[in-house]
C-alpha cells in the first residue's frame, strides 16, 4: 500500500472516530445520533425504583387539539393544556387529508389524534415548541366546530 493510500485511511479513520459514539452497544456516527442518547436519571438508574416499569414517553395516547400546517410549521394545540407541540410521523396522510379541509394555509382543523408525546423540551422550527408529537394514528381530522376545545 503507498504511503498516500496509508495516510489518507488514517485520516478518515480518525474523522469517523471522532465523530462516532456508542448508542445501546452500537457504534454510530454523526451528531444527530449522539443527540439522541438517553439521558440517565436517578429513576432510570435504579432498578428498584417504580417509575423504572415503563417509560412515559413510549406510552400511545390519544389527544385531542387544534392542528395546523404550513412553511416551517407543524403545530398541535392540544385541547386540555397550554403547549403547542410539533407534528412529525404520518406526514402524507395527515397532510393529504388537511389539505382537503382547508381553505388557506395555516388554517386550524379539529383533530384527535393517537401517538407518543416527548418530553418537554425545544422541538421543530426554531425550537418554539414545548413538545414533539408522533403521529401513529388519525382518529378524526376535520373542519372546527362551535365548541371544539371547550
Amino acid at each position: 500500500m503507498k504511503l498516500t493510500n496509508i495516510l489518507l485511511t488514517a485520516a478518515v479513520s480518525l474523522s469517523l472516530i471522532s465523530y462516532s459514539g456508542l448508542v445501546n452497544g452500537q457504534l454510530v456516527g454523526g451528531e444527530t445520533e449522539v443527540n439522541k442518547m438517553p439521558v440517565e436519571t436517578e429513576s432510570s438508574s435504579n432498578p428498584d425504583s417504580a417509575d423504572n416499569e415503563t417509560d412515559p414517553q413510549d406510552i400511545e395516547e390519544i389527544v385531542s387539539g387544534l392542528y395546523s400546517w404550513g412553511f416551517e410549521v407543524s403545530d398541535f394545540q392540544p385541547c386540555d393544556v397550554e403547549e403547542k407541540w410539533w407534528v412529525v410521523g404520518s406526514a402524507p396522510e395527515l397532510l393529504s387529508r388537511y389539505r382537503t379541509l382547508i381553505s388557506n394555509v395555516y388554517e386550524q382543523v379539529y383533530a384527535r389524534l393517537k401517538g407518543i408525546k416527548s418530553a418537554p423540551g425545544h422541538y421543530g422550527q426554531l425550537g418554539a415548541y414545548d413538545r414533539q408529537f408522533e403521529v401513529r394514528e388519525i382518529m378524526e381530522l376535520r373542519a372546527l366546530q362551535i365548541g371544539d376545545c371547550e
